[in-house]
């Protein structure tokens, strides 16, 4: 006889733990986590595959239980020019499986999809994306929407208010025990070594009643849902808000009206605990202008039937390529001046594929811009580093045919039987 206790659970519930559920959790966190640059969470991504239905089977058990615990977390703080870090929280692969998987049912939920379904916001939301939010800046700018203010909400997911955000999801879902989970999932706790390594700074990371992860994929849901009454409020009376998350821009015909509509924003955000940069000048936060004259938001850069890559992503894109082929160029002056070996895909194959992934990355990222121009320039800019590193590599493989492979990052048969780790023979092959 099973010694289990019966536990009643919701409808709602129980759709988390649905095998299906978990398992197209875990697949997300997988892809995703598989393409982070740290190497921490790519080497917890690949630990957690090699036992990933016993791992998901486990989750499943303990929720079904209402025994599921999340655990202290992992705490970076990413360094920002002239600002305090950002706090990312770095949550274990289980973790992040089922909040996944508690967003999953929330996307599917349909009081959640009322809420959500706003003309007004494109970030976080399913099949909605920076694109789309151009091309509705565009579609203003052809009804004759003259004049914007751009602006964004001042360390925005630090200072949401948890017990709002409860609030509002009691609105919509009555189920207590989903509520409790989404509850306990919002929640931050550090690892006892992050406590200890930032000390003073911990106060950084929402560990209180105010702010919510930054890094988890709950974020964004509950921030569209927090800003919900403050979307309809600010599309009202001829002037228009498109909101990309923290981003803002508004805009409108009349400069008079939409100035005064900017101040209403501030005011309703600052009843809600939150701050939204004032209107100061180019390379601020916060920039009015003429759609005429252009304006930089989400990475491009915003003119009447036009959209280019802003200039600061293109000079940041060229700095990676550049940083990329000359981090390769010193190893390989190390390894022939020093002997040192090359790391990790320092030799010239790696470096090729990975400004390549590079190229690919941005490229995808910035399909959608119609400035062809720029493209050119950019392909014709890459191509001449390229041909300097390559220039560089043969001239110093002609130089030190020994090492020529290592430069290259070619394999060696005889490295390959040397840590063969079963050998015909008991010494190493010389």
């Amino acid at each position: 006889m099973s010694s289990d206790v019966h536990i009643e659970v919701s409808t709602l519930y129980k759709k988390i733990y649905n095998i299906n559920n978990l398992t197209r959790a875990w697949i997300k966190v997988k892809s995703n986590g598989e393409k982070s640059t740290l190497k921490e969470t790519r080497e917890k991504i690949k630990a957690f595959d090699t036992r990933s239905k016993e791992a998901i089977s486990k989750i499943q058990t303990a929720l079904r239980k209402q025994s599921y615990t999340f655990s202290p977390a992992r705490g970076v703080l990413q360094k920002r020019k002239n600002k305090e870090p950002r706090p990312i929280i770095m949550a274990s692969v289980e973790d992040r499986v089922v909040q996944r998987a508690i967003l999953q049912v929330l996307q599917d939920h349909k009081s959640v999809n009322a809420v959500l379904e706003t003309p007004y916001s494109f970030g976080g939301l399913k099949e909605k994306n920076v694109e789309q939010a151009l091309k509705e800046i565009q579609s203003a700018i052809e009804a004759g929407f003259t004049f914007f203010i751009r602006s964004d909400i001042n360390n925005f997911f630090t200072k949401i208010d948890k017990k709002k955000v409860m609030e509002n999801f009691s609105k919509i879902i009555q189920e207590t025990d989903f509520k409790n989970l989404l509850q306990a999932a919002i929640e931050t706790q550090l690892c006892e070594e992050d406590m200890v390594r930032y000390d003073k700074k911990t106060n950084l990371f929402p560990l209180e009643e105010t702010g919510i992860a930054q890094g988890s994929c709950l974020s964004p849901l509950i921030a569209n849902i927090y800003l919900f009454d403050f979307d309809q409020k600010m599309n009202e009376r001829g002037i228009k808000c498109l909101r990309y998350i923290d981003d803002l821009l508004f805009f409108g015909k009349n400069k008079t009206y939409l100035e005064k509509a900017f101040q209403n924003g501030k005011k309703f955000l600052n009843s809600i605990g939150l701050e939204m940069y004032d209107t100061i000048g180019p390379g601020s936060k916060a920039f009015k202008g003429k759609f005429i004259d252009g304006v930089e938001f989400l990475g491009c850069n915003i003119l009447p039937g036009l959209v280019q890559p802003s200039k600061s992503n293109r000079e940041k894109f060229s700095d990676r390529i550049s940083t990329a082929f000359n981090d390769s160029k010193k190893a390989v002056e190390l390894l022939i001046k020093k002997k040192i070996k090359l790391k990790s895909k320092q030799d010239c194959i790696n470096t090729l594929e990975n400004v390549n992934n590079i190229v690919l990355g941005w490229g995808h990222a910035f399909s959608f811009c119609d400035d062809f121009q720029i493209m050119k320039d950019l392909d014709a800019k890459i191509t001449k580093m390229f041909f300097e590193y390559l220039s560089f590599i043969q001239t110093h493989v002609d130089k030190n045919p020994l090492v020529a492979p290592d430069i290259l990052g070619l394999n060696k048969l005889l490295s390959i039987a040397n840590n063969k780790k079963t050998s015909l023979f008991s010494q190493p092959i010389k």
